[in-house]
C-alpha cells in the first residue's frame, strides 16, 4: 500500500510540475507582450491606435456588427482549442502546443499594455474590461494545453515504450476535455461579443 501511495504521490507531483511550468511560461510571455508596445515603430503604433479607435467608435455609436463579431470570435477561439487538442494526439505536438500558447499569452499582454499606452489612466479600466474574455480564453487554452501535453506523453509511452496505459479510457476522457473546452470557448465568445461591448459603452460615454 505504501508503494502504491508513493507512486501515486510521485505522479501527482509530476503533473503539478508540468502545470506550474506551463503557467510560468504563460506569465513570462504575457510580460514580454506588455513590453512590446514600447519597442514597435511609430507607424505601427498609429495603426494600432486607429484600429482601437474605430472599434470603440463602433461601440459608442451602436454600429458594431454583433453577428459578424460573434462568428469571428467563435471561429478564432474554437479553432484555437481544436488546434491544441489535435496536437495532443500527435507525437510531435508538444513543442507546437507550447509555441502556440506562448504566442497567445504574448498577444494578451500586448493587448493589455496597448490600451493603457494609448488611453492612459482611463485605459486601465478599459483594458481590464476588454481583456476579460481574453483572460478566460487563455485560462481555457492553458488547461487544454496541459491535458493535451499529458495525453501526448502517454501516447508516446504506449507507442514507443510499450507502457501499460488504458488508451481507450484516456481517449474517451480526452474527447470529453475537447467537448468541455469547446463549450467554454463558445461561452467566452458570447461574453466577448454581447456583454463586454455593453460594459465598454458605459465606460466610454
Amino acid at each position: 500500500m505504501d508503494k502504491i501511495h508513493l507512486k501515486n504521490k510521485a505522479k501527482l507531483l509530476k503533473t503539478q510540475k508540468l502545470l506550474i511550468k506551463i503557467l510560468i511560461m504563460v506569465f513570462i510571455f504575457f510580460l514580454l507582450g506588455t513590453l512590446y508596445i514600447a519597442i514597435i515603430s511609430k507607424t505601427n503604433k498609429d495603426t494600432i491606435f486607429s484600429t482601437l479607435n474605430n472599434f470603440f467608435t463602433e461601440i459608442k455609436s451602436n454600429n458594431l456588427n454583433y453577428t459578424s463579431s460573434f462568428f469571428n470570435s467563435l471561429m478564432s477561439y474554437s479553432l484555437s482549442g481544436l488546434f491544441i487538442w489535435l496536437l495532443g494526439i500527435s507525437i510531435v505536438g508538444i513543442p507546437l502546443i507550447l509555441i502556440f500558447l506562448a504566442f497567445k499569452s504574448f498577444i494578451l499582454g500586448f493587448s493589455f499594455s496597448s490600451l493603457i499606452y494609448f488611453y492612459k489612466f482611463k485605459g486601465l479600466l478599459i483594458a481590464i474590461i476588454y481583456i476579460i474574455p481574453l483572460i478566460i480564453n487563455i485560462i481555457i487554452l492553458t488547461l487544454l494545453s496541459y491535458f493535451s501535453i499529458r495525453f501526448s506523453k502517454r501516447l508516446i509511452k504506449v507507442l514507443f515504450y510499450k507502457q501499460d496505459y488504458s488508451l481507450r479510457y484516456n481517449t474517451k476522457r480526452y474527447l470529453k476535455i475537447l467537448l468541455i473546452s469547446q463549450i467554454s470557448l463558445i461561452l467566452c465568445s458570447i461574453i466577448e461579443t454581447f456583454i463586454i461591448p455593453y460594459i465598454l459603452k458605459l465606460v466610454l460615454v
